[in-house]
């Protein structure tokens, strides 16, 4: 738990701190006891896109190593014991209460300090190298304060490594200062999949006293590498570790904070007069941007990768939900997680066939081979065959970022095309004609809760865009699409209440609670045309239909939906419902307001777009970027740094006094 304690060093945060928390940059909180009472799920995540840990969690994650077999173990992230969660003893080194903890959302850093019964301080700091992805660091250094009068403290160290991995077979080899773990997924993915080795080379603990002085900071370093990455991993391990290790723990963070000032300045979001909104905005960005990068393409989960929630696996969310907040601010980080997709096409087109259909049938759940990793229930992988909107979500999200480029041909040529032209065959091969419309049987929306449905509007809405979307992009490239593609797409049945004037969630829907938003949908992300009155009756509708203790996947499309129907108040009462979702002092987002998972970067990212597509009244067109602002209900303004659109790159920013500016 935490207290707010009077105390002479501690009354408020240190100067440097309280600079950052007033820019936004820092989160603030005050630990009594030991870091390690505090609730392990509500401490932030510490992660590259590479590597993902919890802020002195005894586990650490590599993005795309799992283990288990597809959905009958299933296969999950495998676990790796966490040799840099490392605790000072307070006994012995006298240290006196409280704590102060930060994180350091710009620098992306955990920072921990801790007073001396001398009166001299410690910083600890935990961060996961941004530029130099295959380490992890854990650095211990004495502050030159006035209390402190001594140059050197002695520490007793301990480390929780937890439990050894059951996911990976582990050998060790100690060295005078270091340990090297090596070993092999337990279980394959699939029956010929690779079998991932992992190698960890970390700083051995003693148990001995450290000395640290005010000259030189005790650094522990964790190296990984895979045999994902090369052929000699050991080796690659040791030579990365001796390497970085005698860089030192200055030059280190140097080039650590360098690369995340870098990654800040290609693109974000800035909120003026409102510190505390500032503060969820920027921490939700780091939460998305801890978890992915660039040059590792292995998607991202909801839970990311500093957890085992969902067990890693990739979901629509991806696509739908995380990977909008950063097309038009980080287009290189959003043509990763397309390239996830990319690389696993064969494996969609497999599973297609194997159920005697065409085209690319993608996986509810996609791990590390592309193969239907969806949790067996009851001996059945009922989501896996029912949940085929993902196959739109997908597509979607393609021709999203073929929108924003100024020459579409290379995405295309990269792999783009075919995720979308093998979309659509899927869908023509899915489809059923009844001598009036074209159906969809047995699919499960958007909203789970509604089970094994037939003609789900979303999917319906998704499928006849696809294909649509299909013939725009093989018409450009010259190419003649199959003339069946069309008659789909204009004779695919979408379902509606002429009576109510609005969308059926479902053939046959009577009016049942639902999880989360599903038909309004249509509306938003997809844009689907309709009458506003039709638009105004699906969302009163169905925002009184959704659970509030419901997940929290798609419910920012409420307030996105309501604020281009310039609803401006039903569009900020279903916005200041994201508020309960995220819970402090490191602002982690929660998949519900009571349970259900921690670190749900699902919803930061949705959240994410209630700036740029809700109040920023952002639409990417077909060949048109409209911007359409309005004010924040709680804040002055706000500014989008540093948008990226056909070549060009420019902010956008709407304040209360100047309106909308452009400026490039």
């Amino acid at each position: 738990g935490f207290v707010f304690v009077i105390c002479l060093c501690y009354a408020e945060p240190p100067i440097e701190w309280q600079q950052r928390i007033e820019a936004g940059n820092m989160l603030y909180t005050e630990i009594s006891g030991s870091i390690s009472d505090f609730d392990p799920e509500n401490m932030p995540v510490i992660a590259n896109g590479y590597l993902g840990t919890l802020a002195y969690s005894n586990s650490t994650y590599i993005s795309g190593v799992y283990s288990g077999f597809k959905g009958q173990t299933p296969s999950h992230r495998a676990r790796i014991s966490s040799h840099l969660s490392i605790f000072i003893n307070q006994t012995l080194t006298g240290m006196i209460q409280p704590q102060q903890a930060a994180l350091d959302i710009e620098r992306g850093e955990f920072l921990l300090r801790s007073e001396f019964s001398s009166h001299c301080i410690v910083q600890q700091r935990i961060y996961a190298h941004q530029m130099f992805k295959n380490i992890m660091i854990h650095d211990i250094a004495l502050l030159d304060t006035a209390q402190c009068n001594q140059s050197a403290v002695n520490l007793f160290l301990s480390v929780n490594a937890g439990d050894p991995s059951a996911d990976i077979d582990f050998s060790s080899q100690t060295f005078e200062d270091k340990t090297k773990y090596s070993g092999y997924i337990q279980e394959t993915e699939t029956w010929n999949s690779t079998r991932v080795q992992v190698v960890e080379v970390s700083t051995l603990i003693s148990s001995q006293p450290y000395t640290v002085t005010l000259e030189t900071p005790l650094l522990f370093l964790s190296s990984f590498c895979t045999n994902l990455e090369s052929s000699n991993a050991s080796a690659v391990a040791l030579r990365n570790y001796d390497e970085y290790y005698n860089l030192g723990a200055v030059k280190l963070s140097e080039s650590h904070r360098q690369s995340w000032k870098q990654l800040w300045s290609e693109g974000g979001i800035e909120i003026t007069g409102n510190l505390r909104l500032a503060q969820r905005v920027n921490a939700s960005l780091y939460a998305i941007l801890s978890n992915v990068r660039s040059d590792w393409p292995f998607g991202v989960s909801p839970g990311g990768i500093g957890t085992n929630a969902y067990n890693g696996h990739v979901f629509w969310d991806m696509e739908t939900w995380v990977y909008p907040s950063l097309l038009l601010l980080q287009p290189s980080i959003a043509r990763s997680l397309l390239e996830y997709r990319i690389q696993r096409v064969p494996r969609a087109i497999q599973k297609s066939s194997f159920y005697h259909l065409s085209g690319a049938w993608f996986p509810w759940e996609s791990a590390f081979t592309g193969v239907e990793c969806c949790p067996f229930n009851g001996g059945k992988n009922t989501e896996g065959l029912l949940e085929i909107h993902i196959n739109g979500d997908i597509s979607f999200a393609c021709m999203q970022y073929l929108r924003c480029q100024v020459d579409p041909v290379p995405f295309l040529e990269e792999g783009g095309k075919n995720i979308i032209e093998q979309v659509a065959n899927f869908w023509a091969s899915r489809v059923r004609y009844n001598g009036t419309f074209y159906l969809i049987d047995n699919v499960q929306p958007p909203d789970e809760s509604a089970g094994r449905v037939n003609n789900s509007v979303y999917t319906n809405s998704i499928a006849a865009l696809s294909l649509t979307n299909a013939i725009s992009v093989l018409e450009m490239l010259g190419e003649a699409p199959p003339a069946a593609w069309s008659n789909i797409a204009n004779n695919l049945l979408i379902p509606f209440d002429t009576t109510l004037q609005g969308h059926p969630e479902y053939e046959g829907y009577n009016g049942e609670m639902i999880n989360q938003a599903d038909t309004i949908l249509m509306q938003y992300p997809l844009g689907i045309k309709m009458s506003e009155a039709v638009a105004h009756n699906d969302l009163s509708y169905y925002q009184k239909k959704t659970r509030k203790n419901g997940y929290f996947t798609g419910d920012n499309a409420y307030s996105i939906a309501w604020l281009a129907l310039n609803e401006y108040d039903s569009g900020v009462q279903q916005y200041r419902r994201s508020f309960s979702h995220i819970r402090g002092p490191f602002d982690v987002w929660w998949e519900k307001v009571r349970g259900g998972h921690s670190h749900f970067i699902t919803g930061a990212g949705g959240f994410l777009q209630n700036f740029i597509f809700g109040f920023g009244g952002i639409r990417i067109l077909t060949d048109t970027l409209m911007i359409d602002p309005v004010g924040l209900p709680d804040a002055d303004g706000y500014l989008f740094r540093h948008v990226d659109y056909k070549g060009k790159t420019f902010d956008v920013s709407f304040d209360k006094t100047s309106g909308l500016t452009i400026e490039s």
